[in-house]
């Protein structure tokens, strides 16, 4: 802030202040305390509070000192945190005349200076906005508390307030409203004088409804992301692939619904990535190996393993086919998975016992499915004893178990 704006400033605090010492200059050449329509019941209720906190004896509901001691309850009903806040400020005046003089003062203050605020966020003179602002002081609502006593001058204090919070609603499309600032008025109002908040909140009604209808994101008003994206850079700062992240995640406040062509179309399926248990499977059980094996033991008994999916997702066939007998044994199963075929195996082992197992299943033939990617599992029984040999065909390569897709065919 430059030298020159602050003696702008400064003149303006200058002419309102100028103005409240006049408005107050009646009272205090008398001396004496102004007596309105509202003095006797809010004096009643500043009394009580003054009371309780000069005498440490605290009644929230009951009126112990005010109203004749006569035990109404008035103050928990009309604000009980403004009246105890008048109750301190008349105990630190210590009279009724001096605190009508500094309440008075705090009010055209706090009421002044947000109307000139006010008119310098629409963008007046300064020297225009101050005279503006002296000239609220004199007429409406601000005078009738120094006059009468009356609390809808608190309100006309916090009104300009309220402006400025429906000013933001009606010109900020960034960030149109002010939680915070809008949450600390209502709450103040609401304490000190119950009209005024209905007031204030049929001001707000129509703002927040232009708010709603004037400042919807663009996705909203039918743009298309590519076309926000390109045309906004400098405030997305992000990719375009983000950005339709952040809108399927529903992290920002459009929608896919928003998007006319995305609605249109069908959900992506994901494909389902089975993944191996144990990707070291094939080390000592290749193509290769296997061979060597068969020409070591070329009258070995050799098992071959398939699975077969009808429907991705569903039951699936676990298929067993033996070489030299030429037949095949299936096994159905709920899903294709490495776990499912280790249990089969185990049910298969149970039911014949240690021996037939052995006798029956001495060699494995598998493919690289998933599926079988935990071999000792399979190779091995619960106590850690061996019952068979496991071997993996080529990756690709079908026609290194032609018997076997021959049946199934």
């Amino acid at each position: 802030m430059n030298s020159k704006t602050i003696l702008k400033n400064n003149r303006a605090a200058g002419l309102i202040i100028l103005t409240i010492d006049l408005l107050l200059t009646g009272q205090m050449i008398t001396g004496h305390e102004i007596v309105g329509a509202d003095s006797v019941f809010h004096y009643n209720r500043f009394y009580e509070t003054y009371s309780q906190l000069k005498h440490l004896n605290f009644s929230w509901f009951q009126s112990i000192y005010g109203f004749n001691q006569s035990g109404q309850i008035v103050n928990v009903v009309y604000g009980p945190l403004f009246a105890y806040l008048n109750g301190g400020l008349l105990l630190l005046a210590h009279s009724w005349y001096q605190y009508q003089i500094v309440s008075s003062i705090i009010i055209y203050l706090i009421g002044g200076f947000g109307m000139y605020r006010l008119l310098k966020l629409l963008s007046i003179r300064s020297i225009i906005a101050a005279m503006m602002a002296s000239f609220y002081l004199t007429v409406g609502w601000m005078p009738r508390w120094q006059i009468g006593n009356n609390t809808t001058a608190m309100g006309a204090m916090l009104m300009p307030y309220l402006l400025m919070i429906t000013f933001d609603m009606i010109t900020d499309a960034n960030r149109p409203i002010r939680w915070k600032k809008l949450t600390l008025l209502m709450i103040l109002t609401i304490e000190i004088h119950l009209l005024s908040a209905l007031l204030f909140i049929l001001v707000l009604i129509p703002a927040w409804l232009y708010a709603v209808n004037h400042h919807r994101p663009l996705l909203q008003k039918g743009h298309s992301l590519h076309h926000i994206y390109v045309n906004c850079l400098d405030l997305t700062m992000t990719s375009e692939r983000t950005l339709y992240s952040y809108v399927n995640q529903g992290l920002l406040s459009a929608r896919n619904i928003d998007m006319p062509r995305t609605v249109r179309m069908r959900p992506r399926k994901n494909k389902k990535r089975n993944l191996k248990v144990d990707k070291a499977c094939r080390i000592g059980r290749t193509w290769e190996e296997f061979q060597s094996y068969l020409q070591e033991h070329p009258n070995a008994v050799i098992r071959q393993l398939d699975s077969v999916e009808g429907v991705r997702g569903g039951k699936v066939l676990l298929t067993i086919h033996f070489v030299q007998q030429e037949l095949q044994l299936a096994f159905l199963w709920d899903a294709n998975d490495s776990q499912s075929v280790i249990d089969i195996f185990e049910k298969i082992y149970l039911e014949l016992r240690p021996d037939a197992f052995i006798r029956l299943f001495p060699i494995l033939l598998a493919d690289n499915g998933s599926e079988f990617s935990n071999p000792k599992a399979i190779e091995f029984d619960k106590q850690g004893n061996q019952r068979t040999q496991m071997y993996y065909c080529d990756p690709s390569a079908p026609f290194q178990r032609v018997p076997a897709k021959t049946t199934m065919k």
